[in-house]
């Protein structure tokens, strides 16, 4: 019996689901009609952790562990999973006619949003959980037993304060490689810088969740702006806890570059633009027919030739619901800081509330 045939939240179908789903069949066992594609995408976790909601083109599509079919139009599409209080990750996948593209989320081991790869591809650090925990544990005693070895019984003082240190140390350069191999295996697992439109919705490119990505070529005379988006909620009914796999899907942000609607999710997101002053408008989204109180965020970004300036993105949703399920408060919190210290006055941080007070430092 597989992982997710004895889960707490096997894998659905999202009842807002814009596309058609097959649920648990196999990749091999699939036979697309003519110039059809399709999505196969499992995924895996502990099977009463919380369940991933799995996102096509910012709709959700699935929700829970297992493996499905989703039937999509060939194209660029981008694949976004979500967990509550964990963020989430996304990739943009190229999908051919008559092809199918496979894909694996993975939840992290050590808390965070998960990796979603190629199928057979994705992997940990391994450094993970126990085997972490035990090279750290390693590293301790044999500092403690070295410095015991060494010391007389009058210097234990001085032994206990240099382990102090070594396991500061120590514990800092075994996170080194693990940081090191995570940063290279999220480039491997991201795919390639594509852009992404759609035709309401003008290009944006998808890079790796990093905190510093690669930055592709920009074009000649260009500069860019980098988006730095984080998208969470929260959601309680009668004031405890709630969690629902049809309810926890976060949408994005809407966002216009110079009055254009632009595509955007989670993740990094590069927009290349000629230089000058760009206008940029970020809006927290509707919920359940419930729209936004607070006002969008505005900004005047400032482009230079070859420059590329950065915005870290925060949208946070807190939904109350009360009796029967029905969405009775939404509260959205949308924050934009510049990274870039050149950046005029009074342009670093903006806030907007529900009550669509704005705070500017």
């Amino acid at each position: 019996m597989t992982a997710w045939e004895d889960s707490g939240f096997p894998l659905v179908g999202h009842r807002d689901s814009p596309f058609g789903v097959r649920v648990g069949v196999a990749a091999q066992t699939v036979h697309l009609p003519a110039g059809g594609a399709g999505l196969w995408i499992r995924t895996v976790g502990h099977p009463r952790s919380g369940p991933p909601v799995i996102g096509v083109d910012n709709a959700p599509v699935v929700a829970g562990w297992g493996q499905a079919l989703i039937a999509l139009p060939p194209g660029r599409h981008l694949v976004t999973a979500q967990i509550q209080g964990a963020g989430e990750c996304a990739r943009t996948v190229e999908v051919a006619a008559g092809c199918i593209e496979q894909l694996d989320f993975v939840e992290s081991r050590l808390g965070g949003s998960g990796v979603l790869g190629p199928t057979g591809q994705v992997r940990g650090t391994g450094l993970t959980g126990p085997r972490l925990l035990a090279v750290i544990l390693g590293v301790q005693v044999f500092a403690l037993a070295t410095l015991f070895s060494v010391l007389p019984r009058e210097g234990w003082l001085l032994a206990l304060l240099s382990w102090l240190a070594w396991t500061v140390l120590g514990t800092w350069l075994v996170s080194l490689p693990v940081r090191w191999r995570g940063r290279s295996i999220v480039r491997a697992q991201s795919g390639g810088p594509l852009p992404l439109s759609t035709t309401e919705l003008a290009s944006g490119t998808l890079l790796p969740a990093l905190r510093h990505p690669p930055i592709p070529q920009l074009p000649p005379g260009h500069g860019a702006l980098l988006l730095h988006v984080e998208t969470d909620q929260s959601s309680t009914q009668d004031g405890s806890i709630r969690f629902d796999a049809h309810e926890t899907w976060t949408p994005p942000p809407a966002l216009t570059v110079d009055g254009v609607p632009t595509v955007v999710s989670h993740g990094p997101w590069l927009y290349p633009l000629l230089p000058g002053v760009h206008r940029v408008r970020l809006a927290p989204p509707a919920m359940d027919g419930h729209e936004p109180a607070g006002a969008p965020v505005e900004l005047e970004v400032a482009v230079g030739a070859g420059r590329v300036t950065q915005y870290d993105i925060e949208l946070r949703l807190a939904l109350s619901y009360g009796r029967g399920g029905h969405l009775s408060r939404y509260e959205p919190f949308i924050s934009a800081i510049l990274r870039d210290k050149q950046s005029p006055p009074g342009s670093t941080r903006i806030n907007v509330t529900d009550a669509g007070k704005r705070s500017e430092t």
